[in-house]
């Protein structure tokens, strides 16, 4: 009768994912966490939710084709909104 064969051995060199995240990806998140805590104290840890926002906003637009995401951003916030016409060329036209 041959011996048990137990799963364990064959498990035993598999990475471990804490909620989708490596061991070291998850030590450095605690890491910036701590640090952002230690350092800035509250406002530093408010600070990471629009970096988290901003973060998936521009995988989603890269997801989407655009990868400039950032400088579109710049560019059209640099823009004006409303343009006057005091020499009435548009009436012109």
């Amino acid at each position: 009768m041959p011996g048990k064969k137990y799963m364990t051995m064959r498990n035993i060199n598999r990475p471990l994912y804490f909620f989708g995240l490596s061991g070291m990806q998850v030590i450095m998140a605690l890491l910036i966490v701590l640090f952002c805590f230690a350092v800035l104290k509250f406002w530093g840890l408010l600070a990471l939710v629009p970096i988290y926002y901003l973060g998936n906003k521009i995988k989603a637009e890269q997801a989407k084709g655009n990868p400039d995401y950032i400088s579109s951003m710049e560019v059209s916030r640099q823009t004006r909104k409303y343009f006057r016409d005091d020499s009435n060329v548009m009436n012109g036209l």
